[in-house]
Order: C-alpha cells, then structure tokens, then sequence
C-alpha cells in the first residue's frame, strides 16, 4: 500500500514517541479524544481540522457530540464548536449541544458557540456526488492502514 498521498505525516508526539500529526485524518478522531494526555488544544484542533479536511459528517458527529456532552477544557470545546461550524447543516443534530454548551463555556468562547449555532441554522445541506464519496472512502480506507501500521511498529 505504502505511505498514503493526502498528507499524514509522521511527528514527534508525546514523550518522544511517534504520532500521527491530525490523527484525525484517520477516522480515528475518538483517539485523540481519548487520550487526555496529549493535550486538550490539540483535542480540539484535531476535532475542527478534520471536518475542514474533508471528513464526513457521520463519520464525525458522534465524535463531536462526545465532546460538546464530556469535554471541560476551553481549547477542546472551542475545537468542537468551530467543527460544528464547519459542518453546516449537517450539525443540526448537534444544536441542542451546542445551545447548551454555550451556556457553560468561559464568556470568552461564547462567541464561538453563538457562531456556530447561527452558521448551522441558517446552512442547507448540499449532496456530496457519488464520485466524491467512494473517492473519499478510499483515502480513509488508505490512512486508517496507514495509522494501523504505525500503531503495530509503536507496539512492538
């Protein structure tokens, strides 16, 4: 298969250990999410940067949705909002959330959530062309081996 050709990098990561940089390109984002320790800014970095990449809306709302119910930290839930931005209409499931976390954020993300909600109100969905779709599953088929095979070396 060899290294995919939509940009996953291997960085340094956590301790010296190698990474993935925007391990959310891999359909992974629940990883990141997971992994506390890697810091909450990137958790939400990774959660805005993968919608902008292209990724889905149902393979990521669960993610997002996870975050807007569990996150605490300012710089992930500020990543989550900007994500649902960035999905448009096809956040609407998420404005429940989405109204309810901007009345618990620091006043100085509030924005962001009101943003995001009015951005996803007034969107309407757009078909994604069938072509666009199988060429999309084929990169996320190509980057999860891609991580998978990372994940195998960083176990051995």
């Amino acid at each position: 298969m060899g290294e995919p050709s939509h940009g996953a990098e291997e960085c340094a990561g956590v301790d010296g250990l190698p990474e993935v940089r925007l391990v959310a390109r891999s359909g992974g984002y629940g990883d990141v999410v997971a992994e506390r320790e890697r810091g909450d800014g990137r958790r939400g970095n990774a959660a805005s940067e993968l919608i902008e990449l292209g990724a889905p809306a149902e393979e990521v709302l669960p993610d997002i949705e996870r975050m807007l119910k569990t996150e605490d930290h300012r710089s992930a839930l500020a990543g989550a909002g900007w994500a649902a931005y960035h999905l448009g209409a096809a956040a609407k499931p998420l404005l429940p959330l989405l109204r309810a976390a901007a009345q618990k954020v620091d006043k100085d993300i509030v924005s962001i959530f009101e943003q995001a909600i009015a951005h996803v109100e007034k969107e309407k969905a757009e078909p994604v062309p069938e072509a666009e779709a199988r060429r999309r599953a084929v990169i996320r088929k190509e980057i999860r081996e891609f991580v998978a095979g990372l994940k195998a070396k960083e176990s051995k």
